[in-house]
């Protein structure tokens, strides 16, 4: 038993904040092992530890616990700035489409029920319209810089321990870009092969950060002591709709019997506004908008989690890929689910 100094998972991650800030703050050195748990073990097998990004830094400057707080303010700015960039500057949208792409994307309630919980290393999710955005510009201008930008970005999060959203945002760009090579019609992105930006993107987030994935892949795939969590929780439609429409706003609230998780695991509000947006956006779609449309079905799916031996979130598991079957919390899927039909709406 040790002194709390954060609710709930606040504890954990201001824990692995500062076993990667006190080597370098007190004894000058790089911060390579951690001698303070379970026996002590390599840093960079343990995704939830933050390495040399943001939050270092910020910790670095003003302390543990103040720098924890002053990150999740900089991950907002840069969500907001990222929003305003892809929506205006390279989708070239009004000042209404702009409005509604970032409030329907930066104000749902995701991410402040999971900071409740502690679960900072999840707000670096707000970079992803820059990921987007570099991608699309790569395509447009033929110009594969952009390309390597989009991969520095998602370098960046993995480094905040953004673990989640890193996977999540490769796995919808891949889908994305398997769906557009098939249709090959002009919509979002016109230009080159996106297949080949996509790869570059990816090439190049995995040159960058090999530190950490190639360590945590070879401790996921036989490492001794690596603990397995499978999830096989699955949700109904009706309980989808509730995600997104509940209003009562309490974390710890228990919604349906059997509920396995407290309400920040699955409350994402945007009151009915998506599904008004995800149904209405039906009478609209152009051919060149089907692979966003795949895209946002396939979330959807994956939201809904293990409802039947077929479903993605099944199939995904059950391919034993590394890293890939160790996702947890279906409806966590719901906050790229969001990002995505904001793009379309």
């Amino acid at each position: 038993e040790s002194p709390t100094v954060g609710n709930l998972d606040w504890d954990f991650n201001l824990f692995y904040l500062e076993i990667f800030v006190r080597p370098l703050r007190d004894f000058h050195q790089l911060p390579l092992w951690n001698p303070y748990s379970m026996g002590g073990f390599p840093i960079n097998i343990h995704p939830g530890i933050k390495s040399f990004g943001p939050d270092t830094l910020l910790a670095l400057l003003f302390g543990t616990l103040t720098g924890a707080k002053l990150t999740v303010i900089l991950h907002y700015g840069v969500g907001f700035t990222g929003a305003w960039y892809l929506t205006r500057r390279v989708l070239g949208f009004s000042l209404w489409p702009v409005l509604f792409f970032s409030f329907f994307w930066l104000y749902s309630g995701w991410l402040p029920l999971h900071l409740y919980a502690g679960h900072a290393n999840f707000s670096p999710i707000l970079y992803a319209p820059f990921v987007v955005a570099f991608f699309i510009q790569a395509v447009r201008r033929n110009n594969l810089w952009y390309a390597v930008a989009a991969g520095f970005v998602l370098e960046i999060m993995l480094l905040s321990a953004a673990f989640y959203a890193v996977v999540y945002i490769l796995i919808a760009g891949g889908v994305y870009v398997c769906a557009h090579e098939l249709i090959r019609r002009p919509g979002l992105i016109t230009g080159p092969s996106t297949a080949r930006v996509f790869l570059l993107s990816a090439g190049a987030f995995l040159v960058l950060s090999a530190h950490r994935w190639i360590p945590l892949l070879l401790y996921a795939t036989g490492g001794a002591g690596f603990h397995d969590f499978p999830d096989d929780s699955g949700h109904s439609l009706a309980q989808v709709w509730q995600m997104f429409t509940d209003r009562t706003g309490d974390p710890e609230a228990v919604q349906w019997a059997g509920q396995p998780y407290l309400w920040w695991e699955y409350g994402n509000y945007t009151g009915a506004y998506f599904w008004i947006v995800l149904i209405g956006l039906s009478f609209f779609i152009r051919r060149g908008d089907i692979p966003i449309v795949i895209v946002c079905c396939i979330l959807l799916l994956l939201v809904l989690g293990d409802f039947a031996q077929w479903s993605p979130y099944n199939i995904m598991r059950a391919l034993e890929i590394p890293i890939l079957r160790h996702l947890r919390v279906p409806s966590r899927w719901s906050m790229p689910l969001l990002f995505t039909t904001a793009i379309l709406g």
